[in-house]
């Protein structure tokens, strides 16, 4: 795993965003996400609540934004040893143990 990668990512998430990562607002009932597909009748659309089809003749306007998915300021309110922590479990290979069901 590359770390750098990583923390960038969730430092600075809309820095460098790949078209594919890309939000879009869809007018129809203000859904945003990422696009998925597009056809000449379908649009394909996740949402943070899933997928979601919508037919083309509903969408009035997609307006594609420059900002990631990824939300920003992730890592504001964290101490410094936090930080240090988080980093040093992303680079381990080791899981934490899930809670029992």
């Amino acid at each position: 795993m590359d770390l750098d990668y990583l923390l960038e990512n969730i430092i600075d998430p809309s820095e460098i965003v790949p078209n594919t990562y890309l939000m879009s607002i869809v007018a129809l009932n203000l859904l945003s996400g990422t696009v998925l597909a597009k056809t000449d009748q379908l649009f394909i659309l996740q949402t943070a609540v899933g997928e979601q089809r919508i037919d083309i003749a509903q969408i009035g306007q997609i307006k594609p934004t420059t900002t990631s998915m990824m939300p920003e300021g992730l890592l504001e309110g964290l101490t410094d040893q936090q930080l240090r922590d988080m980093a040093a479990y992303l680079a381990s290979e080791a899981q934490v143990p899930l809670p029992a069901a």
